[in-house]
């Protein structure tokens, strides 16, 4: 596919060009693997478990009960690729698993499916191995959120007609692919499609750009359903009380927008296609963008301690073996330990990677070290010199070193 557009565009890919062109070029072009971040994965996890929420009958859909979903949906997401021979944590674990098709020998040999699920064993595998503390803060922040979602909404009270839904629709020759996380429908027979967000609530003046994809799922559901939903709906879970629900009505000119709109990114794909022409748009989510770290605009736009910071939580950049690249065939009983090769990824604040004795660069020192060092030696000089700047003025210069220090190791 090297060189060429997609013969279907989802609502996510649209949004990667319409944030940078060039970061649709590393992920849809170019097929360059992203890795998880913590914070990823524990919003897959989030979707996972409210999506099992409502297999559970409409009484029994509580915080108590959605709790027990997330250490086996975590199993499941943490391995799609286990087989049925092996030992299941739970039979949650296993109604999970055959709901959803996870098991090894239900993905067939060297097609994309098996090729996707080998690659999420290995970043699963990389981002938070089993008990470490990555893996524990994903659950603790998955916990959070599922506990925080209930504020928002009575599950009980909701019978969807679809979850996870996958829907196609043309517009003006463009094919559209997408998955829904949820379409509901009230008792009149009116239709609203729900996604799920895990992300920080948004400002008013951002609304708009939020709603992008859900106004794609509005002119597929509208095909597909002979009827367009007549209300589009954000719930971010992490949001306070009274704030978590975002709501847009659907309206003719909004349909007519949205199709115009895709017609329209169709074509200036094309025109990239055309001219080999993929512009970086340099803004405040380039911290965070997986590809950083080969964009020169990326990096001049964001200051040196904004890089340092966004480290913590960011995406990292990880080689992963050959076999497990998208787009390349592998082995349906690939397992959970399979291709342990040597790999190199940024270090975050919860999960820096094991090295052995010797091997590597040595520990970063702490920021505790510095400003503890810092302190004393400006008390010392104080009482020294019976001058309190020459004290403060030492105190402030090693704290303020040791934070370059560490930025450079």
């Amino acid at each position: 596919m090297a060189n060429e557009l997609p013969n279907r565009l989802s609502p996510s890919r649209s949004a990667d060009f319409e944030q940078c062109p060039r970061l649709f070029h590393f992920k849809t072009i170019l097929e360059r693997p992203v890795f998880s971040s913590q914070a990823t994965a524990a919003g897959r996890l989030t979707h996972l478990v409210l999506d099992e929420l409502f297999e559970l009958k409409n009484q029994d859909r509580s915080p108590v009960e959605a709790e027990k979903l997330i250490e086996p949906s975590w199993e499941v997401l943490y391995n799609p690729l286990k087989s049925r021979q092996a030992e299941v944590g739970s039979p949650l674990e296993s109604q999970i698993r055959n709901r959803k098709g996870a098991w090894a020998e239900e993905i067939l040999e060297g097609t994309p499916e098996a090729t996707r699920a080998a690659f999420d064993v290995r970043d699963m595998e990389i981002l938070a191995p089993p008990n470490s503390l990555a893996m524990h803060q994903i659950l603790k922040d998955t916990r959070r959120f599922v506990k925080s979602y209930f504020k928002h909404e009575q599950p009980e009270l909701v019978d969807p007609l679809g979850r996870e839904v996958h829907l196609n629709c043309e517009v003006e020759g463009v094919q559209i692919h997408g998955i829904i996380d949820r379409l509901d429908s009230t008792p009149s027979g009116d239709l609203i499609v729900v996604d799920y967000k895990t992300g920080k609530t948004p400002r008013a003046d951002q609304l708009d750009d939020r709603f992008s994809a859900l106004k794609l799922y509005a002119l597929m559901v509208a095909q597909n359903y002979e009827r367009a939903p007549v209300e589009l709906q954000l719930i971010y879970v992490r949001a306070n009380v009274g704030n978590g629900i975002k709501r847009l009505p659907v309206t003719k000119q909004l349909l007519e927008t949205a199709g115009k709109d895709i017609v329209e990114l169709r074509r200036k794909m094309e025109g990239a296609i055309e001219n080999d022409h993929w512009p970086a748009t340099p803004g405040p989510l380039c911290p965070y963008c997986a590809f950083r770290n080969e964009c020169p605009e990326g990096r001049a736009f964001v200051p040196d301690q904004q890089w340092t910071r966004a480290r913590q939580t960011s995406t990292a950049i990880r080689p992963v073996p050959r076999s497990t690249m998208p787009g390349r065939p592998t082995s349906s009983k690939t397992s959970a330990t399979a291709h342990r090769r040597p790999v190199i990824h940024e270090e975050t604040s919860v999960n820096r990677p094991t090295k052995s004795r010797g091997a590597g660069r040595s520990k970063r020192p702490s920021n505790t070290g510095f400003w503890v060092a810092g302190i004393v030696t400006g008390l010392y000089l104080t009482g020294h010199f019976q001058n309190l700047l020459i004290g403060v003025g030492a105190a402030t210069a090693i704290i303020y070193a040791g934070s370059k220090v560490r930025e450079h190791l």
